[in-house]
C-alpha cells in the first residue's frame, strides 16, 4: 500500500513539474512576443518620426526654394518696375512676361498672391489708360489663390482697373475686394467665391462663373454677357438692406438653378435671351414697370417678390412656383404656366392673363385679385377666348348673300366689287337662285353631294331652285365670264387669329373646311377654295378644297360639296382664303364656274 502511495506521488509530481515546465515556456514565448512586438512599434515610430522629419525637410526645401524664386523674380524685376509706366519698351514687357510665368508655374498660391499684387502695384495687370504696358497673363493657372484678406478689421483691397482675363481662376476667392472696371473677360472662374467684394464697371463677358457664390457689397455697371453663370448664388453682404443692381448686362446667359436673394433689380437690368430655369429668388424687389421678356423661367421659384405694373412677356414658366408674391397691375402675356403653383396671392392684385395656358396651374380664376383672363387655356384644360368668331365661321360673306346681288349678267357689264372679299382678280360677282321659268334648278341629295341641273334658255342667265334647306338662300358665286385671256378668276380675302396663338401652338385648334363648287355642263373650269396659314416668319402652309371639274360633275351643271379637315398649323398668325376659278383657255366656253356656302370653322379639339 505504502508502495502505491508512493508511486502515485510520483506520477503527480511529474504532472506537476510537466505543467510548470510548459508554464515556464509560455511565458517566456510571450515575453519574447512582446519584445518583437515593441521592438516593430518602435521601428514605426521611428519610421514614422523619420518620414515627417523628411516631410519638414522637404517642406522646408520646398518653402526655401519657392522664397528664392519669389527673391529672384523680384530682382530680376526691379529695374523694370522702378521705371514710369511710358518709358518700359516692349522687350521690357516681353522678359517680364516670360519670368512672370516661369514664377507662377513654381509657387505657392499664397506667393502667387503675393506676386499678383506687386505686378498690379506696379501698374503692370494695370489696365486703365490706352497705351499702358501691361503683363498679359493670358493662360496662367491661377486657382485656389485667395485675392484680399479675411481679417476682420482689415482696409479693402483696392484691385480698380485690375487686368485678370483669359485666366485659370478655378476655386480662387476675392474677400473684402474692390474690383471696379476689373476685367475677367474669357476667364474660368468656376466655383469661385465673392465675398464683400464691390464691382462697379466690372467686365465678365464670355466668362465662367458656375457654381460660384457672389455676397456682394456693391453691383452696378457690369456686364455678364455670354457668361455661363449656371448654380451661381447672388446675395447681399446685409442680412437686412437689399443689394441694388444697377445697369446690369445679363443678355444670353445661363443662370439656370442659381439664386437671387435681398436684391433690388433696377429697369437698367437687362435680361435679353437669358436663361432663367429652375432660378429661385428670395426677397426681390424688381422696379416698376420692369418687362421680363422672352426668358426661360421653367421651375424657377418665387418668393415674396415685388413687381409693380410689370409684364411676364413670351416666358416660358412651366412649374413656376410664385409664393407671397407681392404683384400689382402685372401681365402674363404669351406665358406657358403649365402645372405652376400660386400660394397666398392675397398681397396682389390686378393681375391679367393674355395668351397664357394655365393647364394644371392651382390658380383660383375666380379670384378677385384677377381683372382678366383671355384667349388663354383654363386650368381644366378649357380655352378661354375673346376671338368673337371662335367655333363660327371665319369666312366672311361665305354664302354669298352680304351686297349686290344680280338676277343676270352679261360680257360687256362690270361687276360691283364683293362685301367683305378685299381682292378680287376677274369679274366675280353674286347671281340669284330664283328669277324666272326660263332658268330651272332642281337640287338632289346623293351621297351628301348636291348637284344642281339647269336648262339655258338665253345668253342672260336667270335661276330658280326648290329646295327647303336653310343652307340654299338667294345667292351664290359667279366666276364671270373670259373676256381675256386670263385663265383665273380670284376673289380673296384673310383674318387674324393671333388671339388663338396659344390654342394653335398647342395643337389644339382643329378646323373644318368647306364649301360647294362646281362649273356649267362640259365647260372645262375647276373651283377650288384654297386657305392659306401665314406664320410669324411669313412662311405659308396651303390647304385646298376640292377642286371641283368639269370631269367630276360628269360634264353637268352642278355643285358638289366637298371638305377637309385639319390642325391649324403652329405659329399661325393670318389666315387667308382665296376662291379661285380657273379654267382651260384653249377650251370655248365663256363661264368660269360657280360657288356657294364657304365655310372655315375653329374649335378647340
Amino acid at each position: 500500500m505504502i508502495g502505491a502511495f508512493t508511486v502515485v506521488t510520483t506520477l503527480q509530481e511529474s504532472r506537476t513539474a510537466r505543467l510548470q515546465r510548459d508554464a515556464d515556456m509560455t511565458k517566456l514565448e510571450r515575453q519574447a512576443q512582446l519584445q518583437q512586438e515593441t521592438e516593430k512599434r518602435q521601428r514605426e515610430v521611428d519610421a514614422l518620426k523619420m518620414k515627417e522629419q523628411q516631410h519638414y525637410n522637404d517642406l522646408n526645401a520646398k518653402e526655401i526654394r519657392m522664397q528664392n524664386i519669389y527673391d529672384t523674380f523680384m530682382k530680376d524685376m526691379s529695374s523694370i518696375v522702378l521705371k514710369d509706366n511710358s518709358n518700359i519698351t516692349m522687350q521690357e514687357i516681353l522678359y517680364a512676361r516670360a519670368k512672370t510665368l516661369l514664377a507662377l508655374e513654381q509657387l505657392d498660391v499664397r506667393r502667387k498672391w503675393f506676386l499678383i499684387k506687386f505686378l498690379y502695384d506696379s501698374q503692370l495687370l494695370y489696365d486703365k489708360t490706352l497705351g499702358m504696358r501691361y503683363i498679359d497673363l493670358s493662360g496662367v493657372d491661377l486657382s485656389h489663390v485667395t485675392f484680399g484678406s479675411s481679417k476682420k478689421f482689415s482696409r479693402r483691397t483696392d484691385l480698380h482697373h485690375i487686368r485678370l482675363l483669359k485666366l485659370q481662376l478655378r476655386n480662387v476667392t476675392f474677400e473684402n475686394v474692390a474690383l471696379n472696371q476689373a476685367n475677367f473677360e474669357f476667364s474660368d472662374l468656376n466655383s469661385s467665391t465673392f465675398i464683400g467684394v464691390s464691382l462697379a464697371g466690372a467686365n465678365f463677358q464670355e466668362a465662367i462663373l458656375e457654381n460660384s457664390r457672389l455676397i456682394l457689397f456693391s453691383l452696378q455697371n457690369s456686364t455678364f454677357k455670354n457668361s455661363k453663370l449656371r448654380q451661381s448664388s447672388w446675395l447681399s453682404t446685409s442680412p437686412t438692406e437689399l443689394l441694388i443692381f444697377s445697369n446690369i448686362d445679363y443678355s444670353n446667359c445661363d443662370l439656370s438653378e442659381s439664386t437671387f436673394q435681398n436684391i433690388v433689380i433696377t429697369a437698367g437690368v437687362l435680361f435679353d435671351r437669358t436663361n432663367f430655369e429652375q432660378v429661385k429668388f428670395f426677397n426681390i424687389k424688381f422696379s416698376t414697370g420692369t418687362m421680363l421678356n422672352n426668358m426661360n423661367m421653367n421651375m424657377s421659384k418665387f418668393v415674396e417678390v415685388r413687381l409693380l405694373q410689370g409684364k411676364f412677356l413670351h416666358c416660358n414658366m412651366i412649374g413656376a412656383i410664385i409664393e407671397k408674391p407681392h404683384f400689382k397691375n402685372v401681365l402674363f402675356e404669351y406665358v406657358d404656366l403649365q402645372q405652376s403653383q400660386f400660394n397666398d396671392i392675397s398681397d396682389s392684385g390686378n393681375l391679367q392673363f393674355n395668351h397664357v395656358n394655365l393647364i394644371g396651374s392651382n390658380l383660383n380664376i375666380t379670384s378677385d385679385k384677377i381683372t382678366r383672363i383671355a384667349d388663354s387655356f383654363l386650368p381644366n384644360g378649357t380655352f378661354k377666348t375673346s376671338f368673337i368668331p371662335f367655333g363660327m365661321n371665319l369666312i366672311k360673306n361665305g354664302d354669298a348673300e352680304q351686297g349686290s346681288c344680280f338676277y343676270h349678267t352679261n360680257l360687256s357689264s362690270i361687276a360691283p366689287v364683293i362685301q367683305s372679299w378685299s381682292t378680287r382678280v376677274g369679274d366675280v360677282t353674286l347671281i340669284y337662285y330664283k328669277n324666272s321659268d326660263d332658268w330651272k334648278m332642281r337640287m338632289s341629295n346623293n351621297s351628301d353631294d348636291w348637284k344642281m341641273r339647269m336648262s339655258n334658255n338665253s345668253d342672260d342667265w336667270k335661276m330658280r331652285m326648290s329646295n327647303n334647306s336653310d343652307d340654299w338662300q338667294s345667292c351664290f358665286f359667279f366666276g364671270g365670264y373670259r373676256k381675256s385671256n386670263v385663265d383665273e378668276h380670284v376673289i380673296r380675302q384673310e383674318i387674324n387669329v393671333e388671339q388663338l396663338s396659344v390654342l394653335i401652338n398647342r395643337r389644339q385648334a382643329g378646323y373644318q373646311a368647306s364649301a360647294y363648287l362646281g362649273g356649267f355642263e362640259d365647260e372645262q373650269s375647276s373651283t377650288s377654295l384654297k386657305i392659306g396659314f401665314k406664320n410669324t416668319k411669313n412662311k405659308i402652309e396651303y390647304a385646298i378644297v376640292g377642286p371641283v371639274t368639269h370631269l367630276d360633275r360628269q360634264n353637268k351643271t352642278a355643285m358638289l360639296f366637298r371638305s377637309f379637315n385639319g390642325t391649324v398649323p403652329n405659329d399661325t398668325i393670318l389666315i387667308s382664303f382665296e376662291l379661285k376659278f380657273h379654267r382651260q383657255r384653249s377650251h370655248s366656253g365663256l363661264r368660269f364656274g360657280m360657288a356657294d356656302h364657304l365655310k372655315f370653322i375653329i374649335q378647340q379639339k
